[in-house]
């Protein structure tokens, strides 16, 4: 579905002996920022257009952490909360410490009998960085929680200007009731009907 290059070579040398193929990954990124250079390609830029279905092995499984990583982090708090979606998912946390503290140093994360360090699945999935996003998911369910408060005491102090003008009638009293579950469901972002 998109333009891409295979590259086969072959690792015997002229003399008959194999090439070796140490440091091949970082030698292979380096060839590949040299081709892309010298001949205008570009290199493709994040993960969501990654065609999922043609991958196999590690690839597929990092794919699958990092989708699910991705959607985990988006809402969660802190690190129980993220722990429990992964788990879900049949994803686990690994937490590395420093040595011979209780100092968190860095995280991992394991499907099956794959393990990868977070930073290896995505720059955004190193411990400092998912540690910055669950703290700011926090401070806004806080901001947020403390938002619907407010529209709650409201919806409240208005029910009960309400009352004070038209007495207890008990429809009047029902329909300020309606009224406040109406005020309520919409503080909380649905409607009456939810």
């Amino acid at each position: 579905e998109h333009p891409h290059v295979h590259i086969v070579y072959n690792r015997v040398n002229n003399n008959g002996k194999t090439i070796s193929d140490s440091n091949n990954y970082k030698r292979n990124i380096k060839a590949c920022k040299e081709i892309t250079l010298k001949y205008g390609y570009h290199i493709g830029e994040g993960k969501e257009k990654v065609n999922r279905d043609r991958l196999k092995g590690k690839e597929q499984i990092r794919y699958e952490l990092y989708d699910a990583i991705s959607k985990a982090v988006k809402t969660a708090a802190n690190w129980r909360e993220l722990e429990e979606r992964l788990k879900e998912r049949g994803i686990e946390i690994q937490f590395k410490y420093r040595s011979g503290t209780k100092e968190v140093q860095g995280i991992s994360f394991s499907k099956g009998e794959l393990k990868m360090k977070g930073s290896a699945i995505d720059r955004d999935f190193s411990y400092s960085k998912l540690e910055a996003k669950l703290e700011s998911n926090k401070e806004e369910q806080q901001r947020d929680h403390e938002q619907f408060v407010q529209q709650l005491r409201d919806a409240v102090a208005s029910s009960n200007t309400n009352t004070e003008e038209y007495g207890n009638e008990p429809e009047y009293q029902a329909g300020v009731f309606m009224d406040f579950l109406e005020d309520l469901s919409q503080a909380a972002g649905g409607s009456a009907d939810n």
